[in-house]
């Protein structure tokens, strides 16, 4: 499994991600990227941070890993969860802890 922090995705923003839903793809893009304060913790393996991508698309896809594909990185599985919508489609978010 390769191990995804938020210099693996820094050129990705703006760009389209290929997220496999079973019978299709649907296409979201990176549009923002936010890195969280550091807890001290044993264990700790990476610099937490978010990852917000949009669809437009209007159907909203359930919180789950999906497997999400981008020409520079790969393929990798990644949490979304459904954060908003606005007139442009729908908002997701994946958190990296």
């Amino acid at each position: 499994m390769r191990f995804l922090d938020i210099s693996t995705f820094s050129q990705c923003l703006n760009q389209v991600f290929h997220v496999d839903i079973g019978s299709c793809e649907v296409r979201m893009t990176l549009v923002d990227m936010k890195r969280h304060p550091v807890v001290q913790f044993p264990g700790i393996a990476r610099e937490p941070f978010s990852l917000i991508f949009k669809s437009d698309n209007q159907v909203i896809l359930p919180q789950k890993i999906y497997t999400m594909s981008h020409d520079s990185i790969g393929k990798a599985g990644i949490f979304i969860v459904p954060v908003g919508r606005d007139a442009g489609g729908i908002i997701y978010e994946a958190v990296f802890n």
